[in-house]
C-alpha cells in the first residue's frame, strides 16, 4: 500500500522506467532475431548457389572441378539447421528439407561423375536458389517499408 505521494511518485517513475527498458530489450530481442534469420538465409543461399553452379560443364564440355569440402559444407549446414533455427524460420526450414532430399544418398563422387546425377543437382539447387532469392529479397525489403500518411 502506498503511504505517500512520494513513494507513489517513486513507484510510478518504477513502473514507468521498467516499461521503457522492457520495450527496449523487446526491440533488441527483435532485431537479433531478423538479424539471425537473415544471416541463415544469406548462408543457404551461398551455399546452394555454389553447388548449383559448380556441377555445370566448362566450355570444353568437362565437369567443372568439385571438392568435397563444398558438398560436406552445405550438408553439415542442413544436419545441424534443426538445432540453429532459433527463430523457427519456416521459409527457409523448407527449403532445407528441399535440399536434404536432394543430397540424400547422393555422394560427391556421384556429383563428379555421374552426368544424370549432376543435372539434377544442378537443377534443384537452381529451384531451392530461386525460393531463396525470394525469401532473401522478401526479408530485405521488409526492413525497408514506409508507411502510408
Amino acid at each position: 500500500m502506498i503511504r505517500s505521494m512520494e513513494e507513489f511518485v517513486s513507484v510510478f517513475h518504477a513502473a514507468r522506467i521498467f516499461e521503457t527498458e522492457r520495450e527496449t530489450a523487446a526491440k533488441a530481442r527483435s532485431q537479433a532475431c531478423d538479424e539471425i534469420q537473415r544471416a541463415m538465409r544469406a548462408s543457404l543461399l551461398e551455399m546452394v548457389n555454389h553447388l548449383r553452379d559448380r556441377p555445370a560443364d566448362q566450355p570444353d564440355g568437362k565437369p567443372q572441378r568439385l571438392r568435397e569440402s563444398t558438398v560436406q559444407k552445405l550438408r553439415d549446414f542442413l544436419a545441424t539447421f534443426d538445432l540453429r533455427n532459433v527463430v523457427d524460420d519456416q521459409g527457409l526450414k523448407e527449403q532445407v528439407e528441399r535440399a536434404r532430399a536432394l543430397l540424400e544418398g547422393v555422394s560427391t563422387d556421384e556429383l563428379r561423375n555421374m552426368p544424370l546425377v549432376r543435372a539434377s543437382v544442378r537443377e534443384g539447387m537452381a529451384s531451392i536458389a530461386a525460393q531463396m532469392d525470394v525469401l532473401v529479397n522478401d526479408r530485405v525489403s521488409s526492413n525497408f517499408r514506409f508507411d502510408e500518411a
